[in-house]
């Protein structure tokens, strides 16, 4: 190209204002933190203060008599299940032959 082609090409294009150098400018991808405080209720939350939760303590049964009435219940329930039956509503279960195949209904 010579140089009276190319001054014809250039045009004067006006340039827009400067922005202010002290401006902030925040560049992140990431949107703000929204953070929802989820407070769980402890069971302890209930007590005023420590003598008030050390009389609810006080007020329990001891974990030995506890553990004697759960095995006593435990031991009740296995009679009542056991009394309902008798030897001849029980099913007796037959040995599975691995040579004939299972049939599932």
């Amino acid at each position: 190209m010579t140089p009276k082609q190319l001054k014809s090409r250039q045009k004067y294009i006006k340039a827009s204002p400067m922005k202010k150098i002290s401006s902030m400018s925040k560049f992140s991808r990431r949107e703000p933190n929204k953070i929802k405080e989820n407070r769980e209720v402890h069971p302890n939350d209930v007590f005023d203060t420590f003598f008030d939760f050390e009389e609810d303590i006080s007020l329990m049964k001891p974990s030995s008599e506890q553990f004697a009435m759960e095995l006593n219940r435990d031991s009740e329930s296995e009679k009542e299940e056991n009394a309902d039956y008798t030897k001849e509503e029980c099913t007796i279960m037959q040995e599975i032959s691995l040579k004939t195949p299972v049939i599932m209904g």
